[in-house]
C-alpha cells in the first residue's frame, strides 16, 4: 500500500521563487504534493481545512510576515510544521522564529540538499505528531 502523499504549502508572493521551490520539491520526491499560496489568508484557509503537513515561507518577504504566519499556523494547527527561508538569518531572528514555533530555518540562497534535508526532517516530525508518537 502506497504512503499518503505529504502535502507541502509554499507561501510567497514571488511566483518565480515559489515556483522554483515547488518544482524542486515535486521533482525530488513523487510522494510530495506541493501547492503555492500567494498570501497569508489563502494559506491559513488551506491549513484550517487540514490540507497541509508542512508550510514553507519567507521570513523577509515584503508582503508576507513569516513570523506572524508561523504564529498563526501554530495557533491554527500545531501539527503543521513551518520552515522559514530567510536572506537575513541572524541569531536573533533564528531564536525568535524558533520561539514562535517554527520547525527550522534555511538561509537563502540555499543549497538544494539543505532544503531537502530540512523538509524531510520536518515531515518526519509531523508524521510522528500525527501518529501520536511525538
Amino acid at each position: 500500500m502506497a504512503d499518503t502523499p505529504k502535502r507541502i504549502l509554499i507561501v510567497g508572493r514571488d511566483s518565480e521563487d515559489s515556483g522554483r521551490l515547488a518544482r524542486l520539491l515535486s521533482n525530488s520526491n513523487s510522494n510530495y504534493q506541493v501547492s503555492v499560496a500567494e498570501d497569508e489568508a489563502n494559506a491559513l484557509c488551506t491549513i484550517q481545512e487540514g490540507l497541509v503537513d508542512l508550510v514553507i515561507t519567507d521570513h523577509d518577504n515584503k508582503s508576507i510576515n513569516g513570523i506572524h504566519l508561523t504564529q498563526r499556523v501554530v495557533q491554527s494547527n500545531a501539527k503543521v510544521k513551518v520552515v522559514l527561508v530567510s536572506r537575513l538569518l541572524d541569531l536573533d531572528t533564528y531564536l525568535r522564529v524558533m520561539n514562535e514555533g517554527c520547525y527550522d530555518c534555511v538561509e537563502a540562497p540555499y543549497k538544494v540538499e539543505d532544503v531537502l534535508r530540512v523538509v524531510q526532517c520536518a515531515l518526519n516530525r509531523a508524521a510522528g505528531v500525527h501518529s501520536g508518537l511525538n
